[in-house]
């Protein structure tokens, strides 16, 4: 398992309120290392995605049962705004 995936899951296993803020500037530095050590690579606009959108799409299920939609995906704040890393 790769250390992004790892830190992601790890990110939203909060024992204590406030602790998820905690974790998600840690997932966010995880990012902006990763994205630094890429270089050149592609993934480095996978990782500008994750970090600066203000926004992220991500797939409305419910809404796509509901509604019979094919593809029915909705903008949802990114988590990591707002957030030290």
């Amino acid at each position: 398992m790769s250390t992004v995936v790892r830190a992601t899951r790890d990110a939203w296993r909060c024992a204590e309120p406030g602790e998820e803020i905690v974790r998600l500037g840690d997932l966010k530095a995880l990012l902006e290392r990763e994205r630094d050590d890429a270089g050149a690579e592609g993934s480095t606009q996978l990782f500008g995605r994750l970090l600066d959108d203000p926004t992220w799409p991500c797939r409305a299920n419910l809404r796509t049962r509901m509604h019979n939609d094919v593809d029915c995906y909705v903008q949802i704040p990114n988590p990591l705004h707002g957030v030290g890393g």
